[in-house]
């Protein structure tokens, strides 16, 4: 599972594959945190080179996504819950699954 997305990197570079490669949820204070890592293509990261870029998001109590309720659901996981709430952003409301 991935997002396809064009997005510009600090570097002037294109990356078009994103997945994430970090989910932590804080329980005691209901935050949580997510690391997404953009590569030039999938073919690219399927070839095991490394991203070219990351995006971290940090959501505090209101709007954490990792709730029991949804996570206890069946085929539901955490990376599934973060692809789920990334979506949400405007920044990210255009990307596709992959």
């Amino acid at each position: 599972m991935a997002l396809e997305i064009t997005k510009t990197t600090q570097y002037g570079n294109n990356a078009t594959y994103w997945r994430v490669v970090e989910t932590n949820v804080n329980w005691i204070r209901d935050d949580s945190h997510v690391t997404l890592a953009g590569y030039i293509s999938s073919k690219e990261r399927n070839a095991g080179n490394a991203p070219i870029a990351t995006v971290n998001l940090d959501w505090p109590s209101e709007d954490n996504p990792f709730v029991l309720s949804e996570l206890d659901k069946a085929n539901t996981n955490t990376i599934s819950v973060a692809y789920k709430k990334i979506k949400t952003l405007d920044e990210w409301k255009d990307a596709k699954d992959v």
